[in-house]
């Protein structure tokens, strides 16, 4: 909704606007009488609402002097709070706002309101009084209009008085003046001497009065307002109309141009007040703002210009050089240091985080401070400087206190955090210090104890969230005073740990280290009063130290006296050694000494300690004598030693073992040596020779560890050649001799040409070696090769888990897998073989070669024994019943009727048995050596197999293995044949047992058949408890073939699943027993069927009606009571059998249908016996 040019609070209206989305709704009930009691009243507490173009609302205090969209505001009507149950229509003054509200209201009052209402013509129907009160009432809204825009804008606007307007063509020496002009002016004059006194008795410490703390940018921004303000009051006074005014009151004799003119005078002196202060301050803009912006640990070089400032404003300002208004501006200052203070080390979490930050950050804000209140003093002493000369000195007389109270308290407050926070640090390093000694661990526990604590004291500041740094708050004070106290005990505590500590320290070092790791802690009162004893017993070890190493240089020099030499350490020369030796012992008592002589105490001074330093200088000048005689006498033997080794030839010869060895003697290696660590120890007068050898350590460096290299190679193609290689590389190998004779006798290691002799005959030695190691490389190959097969047999497990068995499923693929394989890495043996040929440069139809063929050949075959000897062992030893428990192979017994077979067959001679299977996995594992074709080709054969299949060991082994799996067939095969005693169930026809049981109740015999040939057998029907019998002997027979095991071993490694034969064999003496049971159930359903027939037909007849003379009806009936009358002993006589026989099926199992139970028990007896009493 676009905003409307005239405000819609003037007309009391409702109006709702929508932003972005979101309806606002506001309530207008603003009216002209309200601005009037707003501008009588001052500015009531009030809020803005403006909806910005992020569809938010963005809520302020002030009034938006350029809104920049919609706004309503909410004013208090009164400074009381505004409770739950008040109506908010009477709290509060609410509307909207247009986007210059104010200067749409002067349009609106100016050009439309005024105008109308002043406008005569519109009065004619009114009468004059209310006419009158209407216009007084227009112009003095004009006027409150004015005056609330210039508040709003920060200028103080004089309204005019009513009839103003043509005051420039008035002629006030007429004598028809206007009174009412006059009376009017006078008392626009009345309101002018109020809002003028009032700018004039605004004071820029009235912040300060108020409780509140401005920084100095705040008195800056007062005097700019001021000033503004002022001229803005001046430039109003100046105009025409008011100097028209002005005349008009001074020519009428007015009591009030006395007034005006006074009031002129007093704004001419406040501009001229205002305009000095104005540009004496100017200049603090800049240091200000530079303050405000600079890093708080560089502030201090700001302070000297600020206050150089601040001192000239006082000497030069007619207006600013006053006590009060100087202790405003230093006041001021203080609030901002303490402002930028207080951002810099931020009270919420000055105690969180790296405490050693924060401190860093406290000591920093107390530096500032002290800096800025240093830089005062100093300027405040020196302030008589900055007077010219011959000029009246007035000095700052007024008590610092008034300038520096608040500040004084804040860096109090400061100052009591960084104790705080250094108790902190030095309790904090508890946390790392271990304590040594036979209760250090007791004792650290109890460190630990004490920090965990202290820690806990800490957490209370950690966890505040109060302001810390806040002069007023007590609760800091109040925590930090019990912290105080708690410390005070753990200090006691401490004191006790360090002091056992102390008593436990194993040597001096342990107490100085006990020393340095509590550090200033020992400085504390507390710590301090305990400890204070402990500096005697220090002062104690260090003189038993002292005379320790006496001791200790005592004895040395007995060895030394004995023996010619001293101990020294470990790889280290004897002279360098010794004079290392008594640096060490300068060291250990020197850094006692050192350790001591740190120490802030008086013991440090007294007699015992000038003891300590006489003892100290004594031992020092006995270890300096024995350094200049080791030394000296070294030096001495020094150039003969290089004199003569270095004129040796550089190698040596074995004439037995042909070996050599570098001639480089071990004195110029002791001499390189010694001279290498007098150099480290600064040594400066070392020989000349000494000086010289040591010079040339990078030659000989380089000379010696290329020699053992060459000597190193040689001597390995030496101990390593084998007889067949010794005649490829016999001549190569003589040629390296010719080089090294002149080594052995002819130069030395001061000859010249030394390094290019060296290289070549290193070439020569590195060439013959590095191709012989590489053909023993490739030998290692092949032997690596070869052994890859022999670690895994052809045939393994299932899963190649214990107790599975062979794992035969996926033969084919093994085995191509496997032959493939191996005939990759016989194509990589020839060709190292080849390689062989290049490396040691030989002929290969030479018989040296062949024979070196042979040697590698003999390897493979070898190789393929061990690859065969694995599968066949594996074989082996899981058929061997001493060593397996478990089965390698499996057959399976199953009833193919009327025969018992074995999957794969177990009888001798059968294609594809389990004999045949066996012999082919053997073969499988011989044909692996006829896959790599045969390196000596001379010997006449195209691989290896042969010679295995040759080798006697294989062949044992192998025949073993066929005797074990003809034995183990054997007996699988008598285990089979025990099971013939069950032939007869699957042999014998079950039905013509039945029938003949049904009419004999047994089979008939050979006897019986003959003996009856002619007549006939005599039917005898079998009873129920023979039908017992033939269930039951079924069933034992089924118990019987249960207990047949499912798996059966042989020899451990061979095993034998009759699952397949038992589950038949199961199910067919099931069919014998089901076959007996079947009967006896068909007979009681068969028997209940027929008598329950019989009812119902029985019953049909004997209840039809019979009419009289119906003969055929007659004669029914009669049949029907015939057949009940013949069935009756059969019928009652039926039940009991029939129960008997439903019990007997009972017993195995059996259940007959509930329907049948009902008609035996309930309804075909009750049915019999009804169609009895019928017939009855």
């Amino acid at each position: 909704m676009p905003a409307s040019p005239f405000p819609a609070c003037l007309f009391g209206s409702d109006f709702s606007y929508e932003h972005g989305g979101r309806h606002f709704f506001a309530r207008h009930s603003f009216d002209i009488a309200r601005v009037t009691d707003i501008q009588q009243h001052g500015r009531l507490p009030s809020t803005t609402s403006q909806a910005s173009s992020v569809s938010s609302l963005h809520v302020d205090t002030n009034w938006p002097e350029a809104p920049q969209g919609k706004s309503c505001y909410f004013v208090k009507r009164s400074k009381d709070p505004i409770l739950k149950d008040t109506p908010l229509r009477k709290a509060l003054l609410y509307g909207d706002l247009a986007y210059s509200p104010l200067d749409h209201l002067s349009a609106f009052v100016d050009e439309i309101l005024v105008p109308i209402l002043s406008n005569e013509k519109n009065h004619e129907q009114w009468p004059r009084v209310v006419s009158a009160d209407i216009i007084q009432q227009v112009h003095n809204l004009k006027r409150n209009v004015d005056v609330v825009i210039g508040q709003v804008k920060g200028k103080t606007l004089l309204p005019l008085p009513v009839g103003i307007e043509n005051i420039e063509h008035l002629d006030v020496k007429e004598n028809g003046l206007d009174r009412t002009l006059v009376h009017s002016i006078e008392s626009v004059v009345i309101e002018w001497s109020h809002q003028i006194r009032d700018v004039l008795k605004r004071d820029s410490s009235q912040h300060l009065s108020d409780g509140q703390h401005p920084n100095p940018f705040v008195e800056l921004n007062f005097w700019k307002d001021k000033l503004k303000n002022l001229e803005c009051v001046y430039d109003q006074l100046k105009t025409p109309r008011v100097i028209k005014m002005a005349k008009l009151l001074q020519q009428t004799n007015s009591v009030y141009y006395i007034s005006f003119q006074n009031l002129f005078q007093d704004v001419v002196k406040a501009l001229t007040e205002a305009e000095d202060i104005n540009m004496v301050l100017k200049p603090l803009q800049h240091i200000f703002q530079d303050i405000e912006q600079a890093e708080f640990c560089k502030l201090g070089k700001y302070f000297g210009p600020l206050m150089h400032v601040i001192c000239l404003i006082w000497t030069n300002s007619k207006f600013y050089n006053t006590a009060s208004r100087i202790i405003v501006l230093l006041q001021e200052i203080c609030n901002m240091l303490i402002d930028l203070a207080r951002n810099h080390l931020d009270p919420t979490e000055i105690f969180k985080g790296e405490i050693e930050e924060n401190m860093i950050r406290v000591k920093t804000a107390e530096q500032i401070l002290k800096c800025f209140k240093e830089t005062y003093e100093e300027y405040r002493l020196s302030l008589n400087k900055f007077f010219p000369d011959n000029a009246e000195l007035f000095l700052w007389q007024f008590s610092p206190h008034l300038v520096f109270e608040r500040f004084d308290k804040f860096m109090e407050r400061v100052i009591v955090v960084k104790k705080l926070m250094e108790t902190s640090i030095e309790f904090l390093k508890l946390e790392k210090i271990e304590l040594g000694g036979i209760r250090g661990k007791i004792l650290s526990r109890q460190v630990m104890q004490i920090n965990e604590e202290f820690k806990e004291q800490y957490k209370v500041f950690q966890e505040k969230t109060t302001d810390t740094l806040d002069s007023n708050n007590q609760e800091f004070i109040d925590d930090y005073n019990k912290f105080q106290e708690r410390i005070s005990d753990l200090e006691r505590r401490l004191a006790t740990v360090i002091c056992q500590g102390f008593n436990d320290c194993s040597g001096l070092q342990s107490c100085f280290k006990l020393l340095d790791m509590m550090g200033s802690l020992l400085e504390r009162p507390l710590i301090k009063k305990d400890f204070n004893g402990k500096y005697n017993q220090i002062v104690k070890l260090l003189n038993q130290e002292i005379d320790a190493i006496k001791m200790i240089y005592d004895k040395e020099m007995k060895i030394l006296k004995e023996t010619g030499h001293i101990t020294v350490h470990k790889f280290m020369p004897q002279v360098s050694g010794s004079l290392k030796w008594a640096q060490e012992l300068r060291d250990r008592i020197g850094s006692s000494i050192g350790s001591f002589k740190h120490l802030e105490h008086e013991c440090t001074e007294n007699e015992d300690a000038i003891l300590i330093y006489r003892k100290y200088e004594e031992m020092m000048d006995l270890l300096t004598i024995f350094e200049q005689q080791q030394y000296s006498h070294w030096a001495k033997t020094v150039d003969e030693s290089c004199h003569f080794n270095l004129s040796q030839p550089l190698l040596t010869r074995n004439e037995q073992t042909k070996l050599i060895a570098v001639n480089f003697d071990p004195q110029l290696v002791s001499v390189l040596k010694e001279v290498k660590y007098m150099e480290i120890r600064g040594t400066e007068d070392i020989p000349q020779s000494g000086y010289e050898l040591y010079s040339r350590r990078e030659d000989f460096f380089r000379f010696v560890t290329n020699m053992d290299m060459t000597v190193l190679w040689y001597n390995n193609i030496r101990t390593s050649v084998i007889g067949v290689e010794c005649p490829l590389i016999e001549e190569q190998l003589n040629m390296i001799d010719e080089q090294l004779k002149n080594a052995e006798e002819i130069m030395n290691w001061n000859s010249s040409g030394i390094w290019e002799y060296i290289e070549k005959t290193k070439n020569m030695v590195y060439d013959l070696e590095s191709r012989m190691q590489k053909s023993k490389t490739n030998i290692q190959k092949i032997v690596q090769l070869m052994a890859t097969w022999s670690k895994t047999p052809l045939f393994e497990r299932k899963e190649e888990k214990f107790g599975s068995l062979l794992n035969l499923d996926d033969r084919e693929e093994r085995l191509e897998r496997r032959y493939l394989e191996i005939q990759v890495k016989g194509d990589q043996i020839h060709q190292l073989l080849k390689e062989n040929v290049q490396l040691f440069k030989a002929d290969p139809h030479t018989e040296m070669w062949k024979a070196y063929v042979d040697y590698v050949d003999d390897m493979i075959v070898d190789g393929f024994f061990n690859t065969i000897h694995a599968s066949l062992a594996f074989l082996l030893d899981n058929t061997d019943s001493k060593t397996t428990r478990d089965p390698l192979f499996q057959a399976q017994l199953e009833l193919q009727v009327p025969y018992m077979v074995f999957s794969p067959s177990l009888d001798f001679g059968v294609p594809d048995g389990f004999y045949d299977l066996v012999d082919g996995l053997v073969g499988d594992i011989y044909k692996q050596a006829a896959l790599i074709p045969r390196l000596a080709e001379h010997n006449g054969q195209q691989h290896y197999q042969a010679d295995l299949e040759g080798m006697e060991d294989l062949s044992d082994m192998r025949n073993e293995l066929m005797e074990r799996v003809q034995n183990v067939m054997t007996k699988a095969c008598d285990y089979r044949n025990s099971f013939d005693t069950y032939a007869y169930l699957w042999v014998d026809d079950r039905n013509e047992f039945m029938r003949q049981f049904l009419l004999y109740n047994h089979v008939l015999t050979t006897e019986e058949i003959e003996a009856h040939a002619e007549d006939g057998v005599p039917e005898c029907p079998p009873t129920l408890e023979q039908f017992k019998e033939q269930i039951d002997t079924y069933e034992k027979i089924y118990e019987e073939a249960e207990t047949i095991q499912k798996f059966t071993n042989f020899e451990f490694w061979f095993s034998v699943d009759a699952s397949p034969f038992k589950q038949a064999l199961l199910n067919i003496i099931k069919r014998w027993s089901f076959m007996f049971k079947q009967h006896l159930i068909d007979h009681v359903t068969n028997s209940l069927n027929g008598l329950s027939e019989f009812i119902h037909f029985a019953d049909e007849g004997l209840t039809k009606p019979v009419e009289e003379g119906d003969y055929d009806g007659l004669v029914n009936v009669m049949g029907n009571l015939g057949a009940v009358r013949e069935r009756l002993a059969a019928t009652d006589e039926m039940f009991e059998p029939l129960k008997q026989t439903i019990e007997l099926l009972k017993t195995y199992n059996q259940e007959m249908p509930e329907e049948v139970h009902s008609q035996l028990e309930v309804n075909l007896l009750l049915d019999y016996i009804t169609l009895l009493i019928i017939c009855i």
